[in-house]
């Protein structure tokens, strides 16, 4: 069992260091609320709780947002996770228990991947054995087996059809939309609660027309081409 714990700022923190700090407090806080309130057993809280410590020890340090705006990246797939267990019905209507479980992993480590060079820990990684694509490219490898040491091989698979390339390709925002339209009901759906959580950014966003033309555009598209039912019931 993993029991994540933050440690507590120092008195000669960073202005920046005590933020991200805080935030780790605020999200553990959060998190036991929202397995409260999940209403999940022992077993399931205690594989929950794995996928909530990869995340925050592989986002520790990286800060999301700039200026005043600034958080802790880990708020981010918290607010995920918060609206996919306090906002959504998936909990209801997803009738298999595993596959809820392997939902909520996803979002948990859904950016942990493709961001995983953003992190204290990747950042110290790469200054040891290297920089540039290949580089990153091992590291990303890394993580992903530690999804699946970790936590099971369809998650693994999950955050990997949820991660962009290594190398940036032209238009590859709306290439991983396409794919995504193919992959598994729980990628798609933990896609979805990933964009939800970003709306949040779009209240702070310097411009927000571009904001919406960025993210908006390829998720209407993929929701065209999506298996999700969005009929109401």
């Amino acid at each position: 069992q993993v029991e994540p714990r933050i440690e507590q700022a120092s008195g000669d923190a960073r202005p920046l260091d005590a933020i991200l700090i805080q935030a780790g407090v605020d999200v553990e806080r959060n998190y036991w609320k929202c397995m409260e309130q999940s209403g999940f057993d022992r077993p399931a809280v205690q594989f929950l709780n794995r996928a909530f410590a990869l995340s925050l020890f592989i986002h520790a340090g990286q800060p999301r947002g700039s200026g005043r705006n600034i958080i802790a990246y880990i708020v981010h797939p918290m607010t995920a996770i918060r609206l996919f267990i306090e906002e959504s019905n998936a909990v209801e209507v997803i009738f298999d228990r595993q596959s809820v479980l392997n939902n909520l992993a996803t979002i948990w480590l859904h950016d942990v991947i493709e961001d995983g060079r953003r992190g204290r820990w990747g950042k110290s990684w790469l200054d040891k054995f290297g920089k540039g694509y290949k580089a990153e490219g091992v590291l990303r490898q890394v993580i992903a087996e530690l999804i699946e040491e970790m936590l099971n091989r369809q998650i693994r698979a999950y955050v990997e059809d949820l991660s962009k390339p290594v190398k940036p390709k032209k238009h590859q925002n709306k290439r991983l939309w396409g794919k995504l339209s193919r992959r598994p009901f729980e990628v798609q759906l933990a896609k979805v609660m990933e964009f939800a959580a970003n709306l949040t950014d779009l209240i702070n966003h310097r411009n927000p027309l571009q904001f919406m033309a960025e993210r908006f555009e390829p998720f209407i598209t993929f929701l065209g081409k999506s298996r999700l039912n969005l009929s109401a019931k």
